[in-house]
């Protein structure tokens, strides 16, 4: 695993520590989704020669952070067990848990409106099965963005609609990049801070 994300780990927490000695409140907030593939493509580095990837999967995260007034900042772990299909005929199940640090602003007058942006400095994929470039049991380490667009309904509940892209480090020859699409139901609760009365 490369160490840069380390470097933005370290700065990430100062940045949650500073906002969790601001009178902040704690947010946890589960969440479940479906996510289904925009775009992927598995290429061959020597070549060239590219076959492009699709897949579709639910998924199972979470985010903990602080929320303060109209900000939040904290970190999103994700899982899930994508089958992804192979334009060249083949397929690959896996498993895949992302870990990153995000930052939200909260618009509208109850704040009901949340635009997030995300960085995953980890993102590590297992293979279940073989496909192009790929072994069974074989572990890929990448990185990658994302932003999404949330609504609460209620002061516990929030539809989100996220986009994100990864890149996966050269394994074997071969370079493997994702974009998606997730639908998820959220469930933000917000303890100690000016609107934990709420919960």
């Amino acid at each position: 695993m490369k160490t840069w994300w380390k470097k933005g780990l370290i700065a990430w927490s100062s940045i949650f520590v500073l906002i969790g000695t601001a009178n902040a409140g704690l947010l946890v907030e589960p969440y479940l989704g479906y996510r289904f593939s925009v775009s992927g493509s598995v290429e061959k580095i020597v070549d060239g020669v590219t076959e492009d990837i699709s897949f579709s999967n639910f998924e199972a995260g979470g985010r903990l952070g602080w929320i303060f007034s109209s900000i939040s900042a904290g970190v999103d772990y994700n899982w899930k067990t994508p089958t992804m299909e192979f334009s060249g005929g083949s397929s690959l199940d896996s498993t895949v848990t992302n870990l990153g640090a995000f930052i939200g602003i909260h618009l509208g007058s109850r704040k009901q409106w949340i635009i997030r942006g995300k960085y995953f400095f980890m993102s590590d994929l297992t293979a279940d099965s073989s496909a192009t470039g790929i072994a069974d049991g074989d572990a890929l380490s990448g990185a990658g963005y994302g932003a999404d667009l949330g609504y609460k309904f209620l002061d516990w509940l929030a539809i989100n609609l996220e986009y994100s892209m990864v890149t996966y480090d050269e394994h074997n020859g071969y370079e493997l990049k994702t974009s998606d699409l997730l639908v998820s139901l959220s469930f933000p609760f917000e303890f100690f801070g000016e609107r934990s009365s709420r919960y």
